[in-house]
């Protein structure tokens, strides 16, 4: 293996381990948010990050990077951990809880498309790759910052009113 297959199975490794904890997060979230209608599009945007998630092992697939249960593992109890946030209430949900779960899921797409751009650039010259499939990938996750980021702005304006 050279190592800039090495290093990319490194990367991958860790991008997929995110989107493990990821998807963790965004089921969590539509189910726990306090506005029905941001649980709803949570819902939606989870089916998607989902997808994603599936498409990133297939390429990790064509590429011959297997799966690290470590990471993956460690990803899954770091998203639990992160369910202490100090929130102004220590046994139930508060309002800033919404906020903050909202910009903690904005972050996990902004780390996505991160990804699918570095992807994007490989696949110039990796012929493994997909260029069509990586930049739809990189086209949905910049929609989906987008949508959240709607949801994240009305919920601090409710919030910080």
């Amino acid at each position: 293996m050279s190592d800039g297959h090495r290093w990319l199975a490194i990367y991958l490794q860790d991008h997929y381990a995110s989107a493990v904890a990821g998807a963790a997060l965004f089921h969590r979230v539509a189910g726990s948010h306090s506005d029905p209608t941001v649980r709803r599009a949570v819902a939606d945007l989870a089916a998607e990050v989902d997808g994603d998630r599936r498409d990133l092992e297939e390429i990790m697939k064509v590429l011959s990077i297997p799966h690290n249960k470590v990471k993956e593992n460690l990803a899954w109890g770091a998203e639990k951990l992160g369910r202490l946030v100090t929130n102004g209430a220590i046994f139930r949900r508060s309002p800033l809880t919404d906020v903050v779960e909202l910009e903690a899921l904005s972050l996990a797409v902004e780390g996505k498309a991160l990804g699918w751009k570095t992807m994007l650039t490989l696949a110039v010259s990796e012929r493994r790759l997909d260029v069509g499939q990586i930049q739809a990938l990189l086209d949905r996750a910049v929609l989906q910052q987008s949508r959240l980021e709607e949801l994240r702005l009305a919920r601090a304006r409710k919030t910080f009113g």
